[in-house]
């Protein structure tokens, strides 16, 4: 049975920093908090299940920032979980295809 794990420590903990991270290096998997959170989590290798608020998703993709360009915290949570994308001209694309695959994901998981 899958543990749910909804504590703001999650960014620091060994899994995000192992797996999700480098997924999201070399996905792309950038999306904004308000777009991807509240209705979405990620299920990891051996049960773990992690859902995040759209402020705790921001908190980790500005961990992720600060890990990927290994320089200091430049952006912080709200630029992530609020407006991250918005002045990107291809963002409202980008999320429209992401949510798009996940959701196909799901569907084809519970058929």
């Amino acid at each position: 049975m899958p543990h749910l794990d909804s504590s703001l420590a999650k960014e620091k903990d060994p899994l995000c920093r192992n797996h999700l991270f480098p997924f999201i290096s070399e996905t792309g998997f950038l999306i904004k908090g308000m777009d991807f959170t509240n209705d979405s989590y990620i299920l990891f290798a051996g049960g773990q299940l992690y859902t995040w608020s759209h402020r705790e998703w921001g908190e980790l993709m500005a961990d992720w920032h600060e890990w990927h360009t290994k320089s200091p915290q430049l952006e912080g949570y709200v630029d992530f979980a609020f407006n991250f994308g918005t002045g990107e001209k291809n963002y409202e694309a980008w999320r429209t295809a992401v949510l798009r695959v996940i959701e196909e994901k799901w569907r084809l998981a519970l058929a």
